[in-house]
Parts: structure tokens; sequence; C-alpha cells
């Protein structure tokens, strides 16, 4: 067996045997270790397989680290159609070397977490062409990345020649309305998008009318987060005409957004011509009583609603009755989990909970507290012969009697 040599962590030269064909190799480990091998330092072919001091200025060129690239090395290598590079401190320059080593590998990566990497509008620019030219990618993940109106226009370009993309995902990157209006035209006319996530941006009600425009065009879109932003009614008023018109939403979060009941009334009158929606999340604004009210009256005609959120609305004990008594009189609803965030129980909401259960065995409400604030989940008692029913019929088994007659 032939011998190499090798360098020690503290610089002194080792003799190692070098594995024949046939045996087992040694793990690649990390990268970014001084006591690894030559062979795993040139590990990233795509810079330079025989100088390891090259490799490492190629990195330093790029502005992206030897571990992150190692790192996506490894990835592809496995072949998972999940890619996450979710804060490796990638940054614009950096972008260009991953998407040059992707596009070499041609990997059936389906979806792509690049969030948190201060990618800014270059290097998502960069993602962009990236996902122009491969239509593998169904999700993606451009969360975090202080992105602005360059790279707004990057991502609707992209949109209009990648047909396959499902789901988006642009949270927490500060967008405003000046930065999100092509990415709207694109999708009035791109149906193919099903999920679009624009949660903790810096959308105000001068969005409304926007948002309003998208959704009546799109017959795609089946899940909107819109939650974390500045909407408030004004933003809702002008929002929900385009959200009657629209035939797809049965996911929409409209949390954190300063909504009060005002709002709420333009909402209740959606849901009153709604058939579709299914989730529907208002938590952490202002509703008060005058709110619930406005959705108590709208929920006795809607059939389609399976979760209402209202966690975070100081909500009162009467509030939660009148709810209950909603879903109680509403058969055709098909309810399952109401959010209410701590608010007291009282004897007529227990009387009015165990109805529903009687009629929707399934039907759950979670945040209601006791009498000394402990917070309670009201949730249905698994009947453990019903499991084993379940797994016998699953895995076709039968079942024999434990005793038998003499």
């Amino acid at each position: 067996m032939s011998m190499r040599n090798w360098t020690n962590i503290k610089g002194k030269s080792i003799k190692e045997p070098c594995p024949e064909i046939g045996t087992k190799r040694r793990p690649r480990l990390r990268l970014d270790r001084q006591d690894r091998s030559i062979e795993v330092q040139n590990a990233c072919e795509c810079f330079d397989m025989e100088n390891p001091q090259s490799f490492k200025r190629n990195c330093d060129f790029m502005e992206i680290s030897p571990a992150t690239f190692s790192y996506l090395i490894y990835t592809l290598s496995r072949k998972e159609p999940f890619l996450n590079l979710r804060n490796l401190g990638i940054g614009p320059t950096g972008a260009l070397a991953v998407m040059r080593k992707l596009m070499k590998d041609k990997p059936t990566v389906t979806e792509l977490d690049i969030s948190s990497n201060n990618l800014g509008d270059n290097g998502t620019a960069t993602i962009c062409n990236f996902l122009a030219a491969n239509d593998t990618v169904l999700k993606v993940n451009l969360s975090s990345n202080s992105i602005q109106r360059v790279g707004a226009n990057a991502i609707a370009s992209m949109l209009t020649i990648n047909r396959k993309l499902k789901t988006l995902i642009l949270s927490h990157n500060g967008l405003c309305e000046e930065h999100f209006e092509l990415i709207a035209s694109a999708l009035q006319t791109v149906q193919t998008l099903e999920n679009l996530d624009l949660s903790s941006n810096s959308f105000t009600p001068r969005c409304g009318h926007l948002f309003s425009c998208l959704l009546a065009k799109n017959d795609s879109l089946v899940k909107l987060n819109l939650s974390g932003n500045f909407i408030g009614d004004e933003g809702i008023q002008d929002l929900i005409p385009g959200l009657k018109k629209n035939a797809t939403i049965q996911n929409l979060n409209l949390s954190w957004n300063n909504i009060g009941d005002e709002g709420i009334a333009w909402i209740a009158d959606f849901l009153t011509s709604n058939s579709v929606l299914r989730h529907l999340d208002l938590g952490y604004n202002q509703v008060k009583t005058a709110g619930i009210l406005a959705l108590a009256k709208s929920l006795r005609n809607h059939s389609s609603l399976e979760l209402l959120k209202l966690s975070g609305n100081n909500l009162l004990s009467q509030d939660a009755v009148l709810l209950r008594e909603t879903i109680l009189n509403n058969s055709p609803l098909k309810f399952l989990r109401l959010h209410l965030g701590e608010v007291p129980i009282c004897s007529e909401f227990t009387e009015l909970f165990n109805k529903i259960r009687s009629t929707h065995k399934k039907f759950q409400v979670v945040g209601m507290v006791n009498a000394s604030g402990q917070r309670l989940k009201s949730r249905p008692q698994k009947n453990p012969l019903e499991a084993l029913d379940s797994y016998i019929a699953n895995n076709n088994l039968i079942r024999r009697p434990a005793f038998f007659a003499d």
C-alpha cells in the first residue's frame, strides 16, 4: 500500500496509508478545519482540484467561505430534493458562485431555501437568473435578504419565464408598494404560483388596492400570507373587492395588521358571498365585540371555513359564546378549529362546546383559560379502540376474540 504525506493541525508532516481501489474510503469532513487532508480540501472541484491555497483564494475572491462551499458540494452529492442554504453568509457575490455550481451540476433540486443571506438586489437577480433557466425548482425561500426594487423587478421577470414555481416566500424583506407593483403585475398574468408569503414587510394601507387588482385577476393562488404588515382598516376596504372576485384563495393570513372592527366588517361582508376560503387568520389585531358580531352574522351562511384564528384580540367570554352559538346553528359549516387566545371560560361556553362536539366530533378550541388563568385546550378525546380498528384495517389484519367459550 502506497504512502502519502499528510499535515496535522500542528503543521508536522506525518505518514498515513493511501487507500487502494476497493478499500473503504475515509469520510469527508468539514473544510474549514486546518487538520484536514489535502484530498478533503480539494473537494470543491469547481475551483481547483490540485491546489488548496488557490481554492481558498478563489473562495475569498468570490466572498464565500470554504466551509459554505464545501457544504454545498456535500449537499449536492446527496442528490436530495431539498437544498438548505439558509443563513450561510453567501452574499451577492457568493450567490454567483453558488448558482454557477448549481447550473454546472444540474441538480434535481425541487425546494431551495436561500433565506437570511443578505443577497440584496444583485444576489436576488443572480438567483432569479438560475430560476429562469431551471424549471425543476417548485419552492424557493428568499426571505430576509434585503430585497428592494431592482431585486423585485428581477423576481417579476423570472415569474414570466418560470411557469413551474409553486411557492415563493418573500417575508422580512422590507418590501413596500413601489417594490411589489411589478411582481403584482406579473402575477396577474402568471397563473401558476399557488403559495405567496409576503409576511413582515412594509405594506401600508395604500397597498390594499394593489393586492385587490392582483387577486381579481389571479386564479392560481391558493395561499396568501400578508401577516405582520400595516394594512389596517383602510387597506382592507380596498382589498375586499378583488378578494370577492377571486375564486381560488383557501388560506388567508391577515394577522398583525392593525385591523379593527371596521376592517373586520369588510371581511365579514366578503365571507357572506364566499364558499372557498378554508383557513382565516385574524389574530393579533384590534378586534372587539362589534367585529365579532359582524363575523358571527357572516358565518351563519358560510359553509367552507374550517379554521378561524382570533388569538391576541382581547376577546371576552360573551364573544366566544356568540361564535359558539353561530357554529352550533350552522349545520353545513365544516368548522374544526377555533383559536381564541386566553378568553375566560364560562358555564354557557362549556355547555355550547359540548353541544357542538356532539355534532362536530373533531371540533377543537385553542387558547381558552380557566378562572385561575391556566390555559386550556379543548381537543377531542381519542378513542383507543377506534385507533386499533384503524390499524387492523390498514394492515389487512383480522381481529380474533380474546377469550373462547368452552
